[in-house]
């Protein structure tokens, strides 16, 4: 019925941000875990080119500038479903992004298309690469498991994986038919971008989908992505945040012009930069900072009765 329709799904998302010490003998536990599902992955036989692929990945072209987001989605799906331990999931997804990027060993064919002009923000219509998406998951999933081969005879394993700070999540669907929404909690930004002599650096988003998923699963993604290129990442986290948004929505628009998608998204995400946090937002999903049993005030969320200012520049 009509009252039970308008019943929200809902994401919470929750983190400690103390980081937690690492016993030796968790320490231990954790190898041997990590060490049994690099062994397995790396023994599986089901994953030649005759066989089909074990995960749908995307069903349609992946353009030039969505490809990083496609690899950690793909990654993400894959892995969780072979049951990858946490602590592994984020330095595994970085090397196969970093092989995917610098193009070993793999065939994949890329093809140029156009991308519809908008007329609304009156922008023309432009020429991008793509990659099919059957063919770049294939690729994906044989990275992942090149990538477990190399480290089953290694210690793939780093400090600031085992001590990243303690969180958790969860979903409610309620009646809707199904769930839109989205969520990323990347504990070890510095692995997975492969970041070196960096701090310890987290990432936490929550994505409300509206009218589909599609814009939803977009954003989870490739928000962090055009956060941590930004030329000013390290210098200046508040512009290269606002940056973030903006690059992901004109990225997403393209997309949504391209395969005719006409979702949408709220976001809210956290980033940790040591003692560091940084809150971005768009749209009405929210964050709280509770510190000592007290809620404490980080944001403002856009409600339709909040007058904001528009930066018509950006566009």
């Amino acid at each position: 019925n009509l009252r039970d329709s308008l019943i929200p799904t809902i994401v919470v998302v929750w983190v400690f941000l103390k980081l937690r010490s690492t016993s030796m003998a968790e320490q231990c536990d954790v190898d041997t875990k990590a060490r049994e599902f690099l062994t397995t992955l790396s023994n599986r036989t089901d994953l030649g080119s005759e066989n089909p692929l074990p995960i749908v990945g995307a069903v349609t072209r992946v353009w030039e500038f969505e490809l990083e987001g496609q690899v950690i989605s793909v990654c993400k799906s894959y892995l969780a479903k072979c049951e990858c331990p946490s602590v592994l999931l984020y330095p595994i997804t970085g090397a196969v992004l970093s092989r995917i990027k610098s193009n070993v060993n793999l065939d994949l064919p890329i093809q140029s298309g156009e991308i519809p002009a908008d007329e609304e923000r009156n922008r023309s219509a432009e020429q991008y690469k793509y990659f099919h998406g059957k063919d770049l998951t294939k690729c994906i999933v044989d990275a992942i498991h090149h990538v477990c081969i190399a480290w089953d005879k290694e210690n793939p394993l780093s400090n600031s994986s085992l001590n990243s700070p303690m969180s958790n999540h969860c979903s409610v669907k309620n009646s809707r038919r199904k769930m839109e929404d989205r969520h990323l909690i990347c504990p070890d930004v510095n692995a997975l971008f492969q970041l070196k002599d960096m701090p310890e650096q987290c990432f936490y988003g929550v994505f409300d989908g509206h009218s589909g998923i599609d814009a939803a699963d977009f954003a989870s993604v490739n928000l962090i992505c055009n956060l941590t290129r930004h030329k000013q990442f390290l210098t200046d986290i508040e512009k290269a945040m606002k940056d973030a948004f903006l690059q992901t929505d004109r990225d997403f628009c393209a997309k949504a012009r391209a395969e005719r998608w006409k979702s949408g998204t709220t976001c809210v995400c956290a980033f940790t930069r040591e003692n560091q946090l940084t809150i971005g937002w768009a749209g009405d999903s929210q964050a709280l900072l509770i510190r000592k049993g007290q809620p404490v005030p980080v944001m403002f969320p856009h409600k339709p009765d909040r007058v904001v200012r528009f930066h018509s520049e950006y566009y």
